[in-house]
């Protein structure tokens, strides 16, 4: 399964006009979790800057037999963001391949001084822990699920 965001404008306001890249807040979260328990083969996050390849990226914040769930540093300036778009990807062999399997993924933004310090995977849920109330927003992203619900 495979989630993926991209940004509407690359380029973040808050970064004046400076060409060198700056730290959008604290880190920022992206997360995938299933609705059935799976055997889990890999987890991967891919984060492609604006007109750059795509690379791995981030650091493992939660993984278990529902999903997996990561954390990394966005960045922004004038000319655009080290995290334009990107993508979760975790692959798996299905313990029950009759039934209906469904994904459910977050993206978790910060700036100025909150930052996400952890998260969690659950059945069907994903949770997520911040240094601050303000600066921030969650956005899910529709269900999907491996074309047998």
């Amino acid at each position: 399964m495979i989630a993926k965001w991209r940004w509407n404008d690359g380029a973040d306001p808050t970064a004046g006009v400076s060409t060198c890249f700056a730290n959008v807040g604290g880190r920022d979260g992206v997360g995938l979790t299933l609705s059935r328990n799976v055997t889990r083969l890999s987890q991967s996050l891919s984060i492609c800057p604006y007109n750059v390849k795509c690379h791995a990226a981030g650091s493992m914040a939660d993984n278990n037999a529902r999903g997996a769930a990561f954390m990394f540093q966005d960045q922004a300036s004038s000319v655009g963001s080290n995290s334009t778009s990107g993508s979760i990807a975790v692959s798996f062999r299905y313990l029950q391949p009759a039934k209906c399997h469904q994904a459910f993924a977050k993206y978790w933004h910060t700036w100025q001084e909150t930052a996400v310090t952890g998260i969690g995977v659950g059945p069907y849920s994903l949770s997520v822990e911040w240094n601050s109330h303000d600066e921030r927003w969650t956005r899910a992203g529709n269900a999907g699920n491996n074309g047998k619900c």
